[in-house]
């Protein structure tokens, strides 16, 4: 099956300098899992950013300690994973790693077996997609986690970290969706800092319709 780049452009119409995070919200999360800034841009004023990926999946594990909101997930090992898929976690002097990837027991999940070497508040585990984590738990010993990854894009707009872990509900954050056969969205934040999101062809179209009577039209423009 044929896999298909999605974008979403991100445009500045505000008077603030911050960044375009990209995060994802699983439809059905495990318990206790954290949401991570997965895609991020910084955007100055009258800027437009891309931010782009291929929809593929992954294991990734991170050597954090304790989970919690502000921390940094910085992947230390992405295994490419498909649906479904299980993998399991191990540690051993003083490093994790993964092994025995192999086809999963549990239809549309990705499971994460961690096994009894894994010590508490240590690291953290999940998946992600297009090489970056989107939603990690923390690794405990003999337990397994499953992740149904299908999940829902969310846009937000301020100060962020790709991996870092976000604190939600996030009051500026729209979520995204793409329309059948579509692949590429804008986002537009305004001077009112509120956050719209278009298709890109609508946004082309209504660009070139306003700059015919405004030749001060911007693009993106709400």
């Amino acid at each position: 099956m044929a896999t298909y780049q999605y974008s979403l452009f991100f445009v500045n119409h505000s008077i603030n300098h911050g960044s375009a995070c990209i995060y994802q919200v699983l439809n059905a999360p495990p318990q206790n899992a954290s949401v991570v800034a997965w895609l991020v841009e910084y955007a100055f004023p009258t800027s437009a950013v891309s931010l782009e990926w291929n929809p593929t999946y992954a294991f990734v594990w991170s050597q954090t300690g304790e989970l919690l909101p502000g921390a940094m997930i910085g992947a230390s090992q992405v295994w490419s994973a498909s649906v479904p898929e299980q993998v399991t976690l191990t540690s051993g002097e003083g490093t994790f790693t993964f092994e025995n990837q192999k086809a999963g027991n549990t239809p549309g999940t990705l499971d994460i077996l961690q096994d009894g070497t894994i010590p508490l508040n240590e690291a953290a585990v999940g998946i992600g997609m297009a090489g970056a984590a989107t939603c990690v738990v923390q690794a405990e010993p003999n337990i397994t986690t499953s992740f149904p990854p299908l999940a829902q894009y969310w846009v937000t707009f301020g100060n962020y970290t790709s991996g870092q872990i976000l604190n939600l509900p996030i009051s500026n954050a729209v979520q995204v969706t793409f329309p059948a056969n579509v692949y590429s969205m804008t986002a537009t934040i305004s001077s009112q800092n509120s956050i719209t999101v278009q298709q890109t062809d609508a946004v082309n179209t209504a660009y070139a319709k306003a700059k015919k009577s405004d030749r001060t039209a911007r693009w993106g423009a709400a």
